[in-house]
Formats: structure tokens, C-alpha cells, sequence
């Protein structure tokens, strides 16, 4: 795939979607019915769409709540596929602050929820519903988040 973020860089890479919003968590409604749309013209199956949903929801909203705590600011998100079809990317692209989601440990689900350390529970929810995700920090200041879903065959429409 090359790097992450990197999607256009790739041949073997088609862009589907370009949306810049503001990272403000009542903004999250536009992406939700563009990616919703996406993915019926993309036969994506149902149970496979509302997972990506899920994750979107929430990446965009720890973008929304904690790269830019001044206010303001945007999120980039691209939608692309590979040539065949079979895995699908999506990448957040923000100036806020850095944070590599990559690095949060997973939380220890099995102790009880008095005792757990707040946080992590999305990003955790994230790498079950996704098959990838992977982080960098641009030369340039961005944020690149790339969350992969592999995607089953859909069958060729007869003519």
C-alpha cells in the first residue's frame, strides 16, 4: 500500500472521496451520510458499512474533542480503494495535536469497570472493527490516521 496517508502516491490506489469538515462533533453527520452512500454505491455489505460508521464516528470524534482545544480547525477525510476492490481506506487527515492512536495500549477489558484506566476504549473498538490502522506525523504538521477494511467479494452484475 505505501505509506499511510499516502493513498494518492499509489497507482494501485483509487480515490473515491475528498471531504474537508470542521472537526466540530455536529459536523460528523455530513461525513456519516457521504460514507453511508459510498458504500451502498460500492455494494458494500451492510454489517461491513456499519462498522465502518462505527469507526469513523469514532476517529472524527476524538479529532472533534482533542486535536485542536482552542477551537476551530478542520479534518480531511479520504475515502479510497485498492484496483480490485478488495480493501478499503480511510484517512483523517488534521493539524491538531499530535497523538499517535497506534500507541495506546489496549485496556484490560477483563478488570472491573471501577478499576479500568479512563480512555482507550474506542481506539480499542476501532482496531476490532477495522483490519488496519496506522499513523503518522507529516513534515508538514498533519495527523495521517488510515483505518483499512478488508472487503468481501462483491459478485459482477450481469448484463
Amino acid at each position: 500500500m505505501g505509506n499511510a496517508g499516502e493513498l494518492s502516491e499509489d497507482r494501485h490506489i483509487r480515490g473515491i472521496l475528498t471531504l474537508n469538515i470542521p472537526a466540530r462533533r455536529d459536523a460528523f453527520d455530513e461525513l456519516r451520510v457521504r460514507l453511508a452512500a459510498v458504500a451502498s454505491a460500492l455494494r458494500i455489505p451492510e454489517r461491513e458499512t456499519d462498522k465502518l460508521l462505527i469507526a469513523a464516528d469514532e476517529i472524527f470524534s476524538n479529532i472533534a474533542a482533542y486535536a485542536y482545544p482552542d477551537g476551530g480547525g478542520t479534518v480531511e477525510v479520504r475515502l479510497a480503494k485498492n484496483a480490485d476492490g478488495t480493501e478499503l481506506f480511510m484517512t483523517f487527515a488534521d493539524r491538531g495535536i499530535p497523538f499517535d492512536p497506534t500507541e495506546v495500549k489496549p485496556p484490560d477489558t477483563a478488570a472491573p469497570p471501577a478499576e479500568r484506566q479512563i480512555g482507550g476504549l474506542g481506539i480499542h473498538l476501532v482496531r476490532h472493527l477495522m483490519d488496519g490502522i496506522a499513523y503518522r506525523r507529516t513534515d508538514d504538521g498533519r495527523n495521517l490516521l488510515t483505518l483499512t477494511k478488508h472487503l468481501p467479494a462483491v459478485p459482477k452484475v450481469q448484463s
